[in-house]
């Protein structure tokens, strides 16, 4: 019997036991899921209007603007004050020849934001811009 188990232990090894490899994986997985649902996007929240017409402007790259409700300004996701728009929009203006310009304001901003938005843009040389709106289907 001692002769036995002598030539058990001198045998290969024929097989890979992958118990713990998928224990350790579908323990990733349930972290990755729930660190996942804390992951927080920044992002300003506006509703666009809709209109029945109008092109897909993520074709072109453009300077961005925002208007939310409060009629607080913020160009590509950055808040800014809107004494500073013009000197933002110059600098930007001066670093790029051909700029063009895509304002996004939310369906219950006052006119006067986007005028002034608009005004600022003119001011600076920018005569390329649109309005961003949530594609309404005809039907």
């Amino acid at each position: 019997m001692a002769a036995n188990s002598q030539n058990d232990a001198d045998d290969e090894i024929s097989g890979i036991n992958i118990t713990p490899l998928v224990d350790i994986m579908l323990v990733l997985l349930i972290i990755f899921m729930v660190t996942a649902n804390f992951v927080n996007h920044k992002s300003i929240n506006i509703e666009l209007p809709r209109a029945a017409t109008g092109e897909d402007s993520k074709k072109t790259k453009s300077l961005g603007f925002t208007i939310d409700k409060e009629s607080r300004i913020y160009i590509d996701g950055t808040r800014i004050e809107s004494k500073d728009l013009s000197v933002k929009i110059k600098e930007y203006v001066a670093s790029n020849s051909n700029v063009s310009a895509l304002i996004a304001a939310d369906k219950a901003t006052p006119h006067g934001a986007v005028v002034k938005v608009i005004d600022a843009l003119r001011l600076a040389g920018v005569i390329n811009f649109s309005l961003n709106i949530d594609p309404e289907v005809l039907e």
